[in-house]
């Protein structure tokens, strides 16, 4: 009897050792470091450079602020009375040393809604971005917490993403467009 109290006291001695040494590995490990994947917010920057389209003869022909707003109204059917702020150039990297997500961003300024557009585009080097219409997305909010609207976090790969507005609505809405559609709306401006 003696002899296998012994064995379970060895044994649960044994157990309690062990695994307290293979916690203490394993946080010795990760001290200091985040155990979940970075915020998006903390990958985003916004970068400068020329939003354009294609023309007929794979010209790169630059798309203005009034334009960019003509396009949103015009795919989402915003009213001419909403006002926008000028566009912003965004970079969202899903994953440190992933490759980034890139689109155009405009806010509203008036109207009974808070609205944010955004379209994907593509780097076509030299500080020059491709609207290319693949993914193009809307967040609209109402009743929200002032300083609390629900905004485009994220878009790219075919997704839009809405951060959710403190105490009112927020409705989604994402559509696709195609280059020849892009081409021939800019095109009428310059006609």
């Amino acid at each position: 009897m003696k002899k296998s109290y012994l064995v379970i006291l060895t044994t649960v001695l044994f157990t309690l050792v062990a695994t307290s040494v293979i916690f203490i590995a394993c946080n010795k490990n990760t001290k200091g470091e985040k155990n979940s994947r970075p915020d998006v917010a903390e990958l985003k920057s916004v970068i400068t450079g020329t939003i354009g389209y294609m023309d007929e003869e794979s010209n790169f022909i630059e798309i203005t602020q009034p334009q960019l707003e003509d396009f949103f109204r015009e795919v989402f059917t915003i009213d001419q009375s909403v006002g926008f702020n000028s566009y912003t150039i965004h970079s969202v990297v899903e994953e440190p040393g992933g490759t980034p997500d890139i689109y155009v961003w405009l806010q509203s300024n008036s109207g009974p809604t808070s609205i944010n557009v955004a379209s994907e585009l593509e780097d076509i080097g030299e500080g020059n971005f491709l609207m290319n219409g693949e993914t193009t997305c809307k967040c609209e909010s109402s009743g929200c917490s002032e300083g609390a609207d629900c905004i485009v976090d994220q878009l790219g790969g075919g997704a839009c993403r809405c951060v959710a507005c403190s105490g009112g609505t927020c409705t989604k809405t994402t559509t696709a467009t195609s280059s020849s559609f892009i081409q021939s709306f800019f095109a009428a401006y310059n006609e």
